[in-house]
C-alpha cells in the first residue's frame, strides 16, 4: 500500500524503525568481557578507523584500551595500527608512548617504534631511550629504537 491508498489512510501499522547500531566502543568492550576470540576482536579493531567519525570517539579509548590489554599480540598490532590511522585524536600519540614500556611481544614493539617515528612524536625519545638500552629487549627491537631516536632527534 502507498502513501495515498486506503491502507495507508486507515492507519494500518507502519514498519518499525531498525534498532540502533551498537557503537565501536560497546562492541570492542562487549568482545573484552564476552569469551570473543582473537579473530572477532581483530575484526571489530580493523574496522575501527573507518567507523570513528570524529575527535575525541570514544572508540579511541578503547583501541587504547586495546593496545595495553588484549592478550593477543596480533589484535594489539591491529589497535597500534588503527591508532595510526586516528593520529589526529590528540589522544593518540601520548597513549602510544605510554604503551611502549607495556609492551612485550617484539612485532608490537616494533610497530609501536614505527608509528611512533611516522608520527614524528618527540615525546616519545626517553621511551626510546630507555628501550634501547634495556637488555632483556630483543636486538633488533634496540636497533629499531637507536633508529627510531636517529630520526626524531
Amino acid at each position: 500500500p502507498g502513501p495515498g491508498s486506503p491502507a495507508a489512510s486507515a492507519g494500518w501499522p507502519k514498519p518499525a524503525a531498525a534498532a540502533p547500531q551498537p557503537t565501536l566502543s560497546t562492541q570492542l568492550a562487549a568482545a573484552r568481557q564476552q569469551p570473543a576470540s582473537a579473530s572477532q576482536r581483530l575484526q571489530l579493531v580493523s574496522q575501527a578507523p573507518a567507523l570513528v567519525t570524529e575527535t575525541n570517539d570514544p572508540a579511541v579509548l578503547t583501541l587504547i584500551h586495546t593496545l595495553d590489554t588484549d592478550p593477543n599480540p596480533n589484535v594489539r598490532l591491529a589497535a597500534c595500527e588503527a591508532l595510526v590511522r586516528l593520529r589526529a585524536d590528540p589522544r593518540v600519540g601520548p597513549a602510544l608512548i605510554e604503551a611502549l614500556p607495556l609492551q612485550t611481544d617484539p612485532n608490537v614493539q616494533i610497530t609501536l617504534i614505527e608509528a611512533l617515528v611516522t608520527l614524528r612524536e618527540k615525546r616519545a625519545v626517553p621511551e626510546l631511550e630507555q628501550l634501547s638500552k634495556r637488555p632483556a629487549v630483543l636486538p633488533a627491537v634496540r636497533q629499531q629504537a637507536e633508529s627510531g631516536l636517529g630520526q626524531l632527534i
